[in-house]
């Protein structure tokens, strides 16, 4: 007996071939834009590729076929650039939005808006949590690698701190000026509660500031543009900070580490390190 037409086509559309393909596609589809303002037809391709990425249907022996397929290893860099690029140039959009608003309730308004906003606060609590197990009390300082102009994880841990009664001082650190500049005047924009954030302009790769001082340092998913780089800026990162402190690095699994490098903690050095997936 056959197989049904409609079954094989839906084999060679999930299978490695099918997905391969569709990946080349949209990586095709993405690299066209001159320009990443979001647009109708940028957000379509970027939903496509980010589901795509977060699929759960997919077995591990299926990923690792993907993953290790010579054309997805040679379009990889590209992909991450252009994913990087595109969630940098939303993330901008965002800010200008924000602080344009005008003043502090309508820039909170807005801001709750974002479409990401509920994974941050979702998964902030429970690196709040890990971060308190691994460092024996609740962080009193945090550094942020890569905060960007919508510094969303320093705003989640603020208010996720504040509910808890509990004070934390922030130091986020981008190596763009703008975005510096914006998350400044974002902070500034929502009020006194955040007067708690600092900021600082540096480059994961090179010259970080001294980050003895914090209790934790965060490291951004999009810090970072391939495995053996992330290492490099973790290496860096620890050099900086005490015996003692927390690292939690922003990760991959699965298709998601088309998008992100991944990285697995081993264990070693002076300080904790957590290692969690992004959203």
């Amino acid at each position: 007996m056959s197989d049904n037409p409609s079954r094989v086509q839906e084999h060679k559309l999930n299978g490695s071939e099918g997905l391969i393909s569709e990946i080349l596609k949209l990586t095709e589809e993405l690299s066209n834009f001159s320009s990443f303002e979001p647009s109708p037809g940028l957000n379509n391709v970027l939903n496509s590729i980010s589901h795509l990425c977060h699929r759960t249907d997919v077995s591990p022996i299926l990923e690792d076929q993907i993953l290790n397929d010579a054309s997805i290893i040679t379009i990889l860099p590209i992909l991450r650039d252009l994913w990087a690029k595109s969630a940098g140039a939303l993330e901008d959009s965002w800010a200008r939005r924000i602080l344009a608003s005008g003043s502090p309730h309508q820039a909170q308004e807005l801001l709750d808006t974002y479409p990401r906003l509920g994974n941050y606060k979702a998964t902030i609590p429970i690196e709040l949590g890990l971060i308190s197990i691994a460092y024996g009390s609740f962080p009193s300082s945090i550094a942020m690698l890569g905060s960007g102009p919508l510094p969303l994880t320093s705003l989640s841990i603020v208010d996720s701190a504040a509910e808890k009664g509990q004070a934390v001082r922030i130091l986020n650190i981008d190596m763009v000026p703008e975005r510096i500049r914006d998350s400044k005047q974002i902070f500034n924009l929502l009020g006194d509660k955040y007067r708690c954030v600092s900021h600082q302009i540096s480059d994961a790769t090179g010259g970080l500031p001294d980050l003895s001082g914090y209790d934790a340092v965060y490291v951004a998913s999009l810090v970072g543009n391939s495995d053996g780089e992330k290492v490099q800026i973790l290496k860096n990162t620890a050099r900086h900070m005490r015996k003692g402190a927390v690292i939690v690095v922003r990760s991959s699994t699965g298709l998601s580490r088309l998008l992100w490098p991944s990285f697995q903690a081993d264990g070693g050095g002076d300080q904790a390190c957590i290692g969690w997936p992004t959203a």
